[in-house]
């Protein structure tokens, strides 16, 4: 019989190997540590005042570039978060952070076009890449130097149809958070050779190291810097599907004439929402903050009183990337052992990329209580071995 599906779309790669992890955790796991998804619920006075809006007709298609309301509340938050003022024609809210990322490769991406992804990466961005007639360029991050992305490694990656180079800080899934001095190298390179950076901004209130600062706010990024947000992970509100980009006036009319074709505009009672939240974003980002510093520590804390894995104490985003190479099981072999013997989901590292092997991404969407559990299974499993997957 023949198969329609796309030759693209067939056989085994990163995205599936964690929409895989999600299935099972679905069927057998009694904590699930694989989804990105935040356990806090979305603000009580954020839904009550999007409800309220509902109630009064904000029910229909929004304006296609987004809510007059809500736009101009991203260019205040930008003024007085990062001192970047942001004109109206820079701004486009999408129907969330991958959606934004899917109009932003869309509209920049001619066929053969190359986009530089730094590896361990968010499994999407491949696929976007290809699905926008591009190709994807893999450049490897050390381990042993925290994952951080390397300008020489950049500069040697770049060939003639090099357009774009994605960075993603805090990153999914390592938790490296760059540094003004590590960032500036790497926006230098992409200004000297006119590409765009695309600063994946999805976790900014999860820098436990010192505050965010935004590649948008470096000398000499404007016109080369396209900054993709989303209200999922910094507001808790994952299920209400918005994020917006803010990049050069030229990206968003092309982002606009793609999403004629697509969705058109993001859900008016989802921005309404996003309004409110970012009107709130002081109190909520400090409690997303403190909630996942203190599970952060307490799980590098566990980290270091087991035997045969590790981790990077300058972790942060919602993630802890555990390295388990001294542990006596390839990544997917602890996942494996996590799951059917403690009913625990996680993640390996070779989803994101060959330069994950070896380590395994726990998503710290459990409060410490189950945390202790968690890392008690860890205990557990590195102390029983690889034999016993089986058993």
């Amino acid at each position: 019989m023949r198969h329609f599906s796309s030759k693209r779309m067939l056989g085994s790669d990163g995205l599936g190997a964690m929409m895989a992890a999600s299935d099972a955790a679905l069927s057998k796991a009694v904590i699930d540590l694989s989804l990105g998804d935040p356990d806090l619920d979305t603000d009580a006075a954020v839904i009550e005042k999007a409800f309220e809006d509902a109630k009064r007709g904000f029910t229909h298609y929004a304006p296609a570039l987004g809510d007059p309301d809500l736009i101009d509340a991203i260019r205040v938050a930008w003024h007085e978060d990062y001192g970047i003022g942001v004109d109206e024609n820079r701004i486009m809210v999408t129907a969330s952070g991958c959606h934004a990322m899917w109009l932003l490769l869309s509209a920049i991406l001619d066929p053969g076009d190359e986009v530089i992804v730094f590896a361990p990466y968010f499994p999407p961005y491949p696929d976007q890449i290809e699905a926008a007639g591009g190709a994807a360029v893999i450049v490897g991050t050390d381990p042993d130097g925290g994952f951080i992305p390397d300008a020489d490694a950049l500069g040697r990656a770049i060939g003639p149809h090099t357009k774009a180079v994605i960075v993603n800080t805090p990153c999914n899934p390592t938790g490296a958070c760059l540094t003004r001095e590590q960032m500036e190298p790497l926006l230098a390179i992409c200004v000297n050779h006119e590409l765009l950076l695309i600063a994946d901004d999805i976790y900014t209130a999860y820098d436990f190291g010192s505050p965010f600062v935004p590649f948008a706010g470096l000398a000499g990024s404007d016109g080369c810097v396209a900054t993709v947000k989303s209200f999922s992970k910094d507001y808790c509100m994952s299920g209400w599907r918005v994020g917006y980009t803010v990049a050069p006036p030229d990206v968003i009319a092309a982002m606009r004439k793609v999403n004629e074709s697509n969705v058109f505009t993001a859900p008016i009672v989802s921005q309404r929402a996003a309004l409110h939240a970012l009107n709130a974003r002081t109190s909520i980002r400090a409690c997303v903050h403190d909630t996942y510093e203190k599970r952060m520590a307490y799980a590098l804390s566990r980290v270091a009183g087991i035997s045969g894995v590790d981790a990077s104490p300058s972790s942060g985003s919602l993630y802890l990337f555990l390295d388990v190479r001294n542990s006596g099981f390839t990544d997917e072999a602890f996942a494996a052992a996590l799951l059917e013997r403690e009913r625990i989901s996680v993640i390996p590292g070779s989803a994101f990329g060959d330069a994950g092997r070896g380590f395994v991404r726990i998503a710290l969407r459990v409060d410490v209580a189950a945390l202790a559990f968690v890392f008690d299974a860890i205990e557990r499993i590195t102390a029983g071995g690889e034999q016993e997957a089986g058993d």
